[in-house]
């Protein structure tokens, strides 16, 4: 069938224009007739091949009308196209249709700019930042805009069906410096991220204490360009996206843990021996030794052995039936003698530790239980002291005192506590700590000692003596020093400066024995009788290990006090006593010669005033 071109609503108006004439298919009033054949055979044939001949022709015609007619629109659109954009263009929401090239680009260039130089607000999780376009490497291409909208005459059957139906909205040429936005986003990420952190659980002051996992946090790099890109002029928000990754110990996962604590500090475990009693660990010693710790991915409750026990040392001796004895060396008849060690029966650490990890866990009566004392060993055997290698005195210093009744018995009861001290390698003597409070249950008495620069009564007044006595052994041993200090007055008995008082509990006399052998701490008195001397002294015994050279302190720098008043019942005359200066050193060396080194000392003697009971003469009285 054939249609004029008017009649068909699917060609442009244009396009009408161009078609001059309708052509009319032939009338079939005019076509000849055919003649029929005589047979019905003959006119059966003939009319077959003319009725196949007829819808064949129809579709030919049809499809060269069609050819013709999208020819002819395609023609028109080239036709019709000039150096305009299409009339309906727009771009990024900017209307540009019917424009020149150059006024399109402009107007584009100018309505865009506002957006492309407004901030943008990068959004990650709880977070946000501001940046502009320029900043992420983000521009517009309007040339290449305009090109995409589409203007001049092109061959493109897109650029002339855009011709033909005014065009539309176009998004505009986006252009990405990569380099600068990867850069940027690697320095967001850095910002972006943040550490995992595991979920806690302590016990501080005998209560729980936890703290929440935090998950890690990363910036998707590849996907926020992607997401930038896509937001850029349509939104000045944009929302990043970024990866958590849950922490070793989630929340989750310190629940039991948690439960655990408050278990550990829900009270004391009891520790019960038949027949000796029981012993309480308090809560406080379990929450001071009991820690959380991450193992295989989960949080676990791990006791400290070491501290509970040192903790519970004092308590747990109540449970011991024997405790053990560390065996010694001691002086007698002028001999070394080993004193055997002997082993305990008490709770050790392997039964309290046991003990406390099965019942803490548990409540009521749950938390009792009872341990058997076990074969505790001397930690300083017999074999150790026999191997001590105590063999020999390694030094001795003597010091002599005038007769005074106080002197003999002071100087005795503290020789007697000082005697047999017995040092392992490295252990540490304190004259202090051997004498202990001095009290007459002791055996002390009164005598003098120096109090404000003076010398008054006071019980075991003279026992300074033995500590000077014990500094000099310590001092010809060549053992390490650690603590003296010399009178404030000087008594000539003692050598200058190289002396020490001794003064519980702020002043004290300590050494370390700094060698490789036992020693033991021998001292004795030879008591002194009316108008005589005594003599206290002071030996080491080991193996030589030192030798030490030390001449003489020097005296420089004396001078005086005063002359004071004592108007007191107890007051005594005291001589005045000059003050000096004393230096003095000593060299040590091994026994094989080696200078292991060389300490040098000194000490200032405050002058002693001479005291004269009574009161103050007055300026009237007469001198002679």
């Amino acid at each position: 069938m054939w249609w004029g071109v008017d009649d068909n609503p699917t060609i442009p108006e244009r396009l009408r224009t161009f078609v001059s004439s309708e052509e009319t298919p032939p009338d079939s009033s005019d076509s000849a007739t055919e003649s029929l054949d005589t047979t019905g055979a003959a006119a059966a044939t003939g009319g077959a091949a003319s009725s196949r001949r007829g819808p064949a022709k129809v579709i030919l015609i049809t499809l060269i009308g069609l050819l013709v007619i999208v020819l002819g629109t395609y023609g028109v659109g080239f036709a019709i196209a000039g150096d305009r954009t299409p009339r309906d263009a727009t771009a990024g929401g900017v209307p540009i249709g019917g424009l020149s090239r150059a006024a399109a680009e402009e107007k584009l260039a100018e309505e865009l700019a506002p957006r492309i130089e407004q901030d943008i607000t990068l959004i990650v999780d709880d977070e946000a930042v501001t940046t502009t376009a320029a900043e992420l490497g983000l521009g517009v291409d309007v040339p290449a805009t305009v090109d995409l909208v589409g203007i001049g005459r092109k061959a493109d059957p897109r650029h002339i069906w855009s011709v033909l139906t005014g065009g539309g909205e176009v998004a505009p040429v986006v252009t990405v410096d990569d380099a600068t936005l990867e850069a940027y986003l690697a320095d967001l990420a850095e910002q972006v991220h943040r550490d995992p952190v595991d979920a806690k659980v302590a016990i501080k002051k005998e209560k729980v204490a936890y703290t929440k996992s935090v998950q890690a946090r990363d910036l998707d790099v590849a996907g926020s360009a992607a997401a930038i890109k896509d937001a850029f002029l349509a939104a000045d928000q944009v929302t990043l996206p970024f990866t958590l990754t849950d922490p070793a110990v989630t929340d989750e996962q310190a629940k039991e843990a948690r439960q655990i604590a408050k278990k550990i500090v829900s009270g004391p475990v009891v520790l019960q021996v038949k027949g000796v009693g029981t012993y309480k660990v308090p809560v406080s010693d379990l929450a001071k030794s009991y820690r959380f710790e991450v193992k295989d991915g989960a949080l676990v409750a791990v006791l400290d052995g070491d501290k509970l026990f040192e903790l519970s040392k004092s308590g747990l001796s109540g449970l011991a039936t024997t405790k053990p004895v560390d065996a010694k060396v001691e002086i007698r008849d002028g001999k070394p003698h080993v004193v055997p060690s002997k082993d305990g029966n008490e709770i050790d650490q392997k039964t309290l530790v046991k003990a406390v990890e099965e019942s803490v866990g548990k409540s009521g009566k749950g938390r009792t239980s009872t341990v058997s004392p076990n074969g505790k060993k001397a930690e300083y055997t017999t074999e150790d002291a026999k191997k001590a290698g105590v063999k020999e005195i390694v030094s001795e210093y003597t010091t002599n005192f005038p007769y005074a009744e106080y002197r003999n018995v002071n100087l005795s009861v503290a020789a007697g506590l000082i005697n047999n001290a017995y040092l392992k390698p490295g252990d540490q003597f304190s004259l202090n700590e051997r004498i202990g409070e001095r009290t007459r249950a002791k055996g002390f008495v009164d005598g003098s000692f120096i109090e404000n620069g003076r010398l008054v009564q006071g019980l075991a007044g003279g026992i300074s003596q033995s500590a000077t006595t014990v500094f000099n052994a310590a001092f010809f041993g060549g053992v390490q020093l650690d603590q003296w200090q010399p009178h404030t007055l000087y008594f000539d008995r003692y050598p200058a400066g190289r002396e020490s008082t001794v003064y519980l509990p702020t002043i004290d006399v300590k050494f370390t024995n700094n060698t490789p052998y036992g020693m033991v701490v021998q001292a004795f008195v030879s008591k002194a009788s009316p108008g005589g001397q005594g003599s206290i002294t002071v030996r080491l015994w080991s193996t030589k290990h030192f030798t030490v050279e030390s001449p003489e302190p020097t005296k420089s720098g004396f001078y005086s006090g005063t002359t004071r008043y004592v108007d007191t019942p107890d007051c005594t005359y005291q001589a005045p006593i000059q003050g000096f200066t004393a230096k003095y050193h000593r060299i040590i060396r091994t026994t094989d010669g080696k200078l292991v080194k060389r300490e040098d000392y000194s000490w200032k003697y405050s002058a002693g005033d001479e005291i004269r009971c009574g009161k103050p003469p007055s300026d009237d009285d007469d001198e002679d």
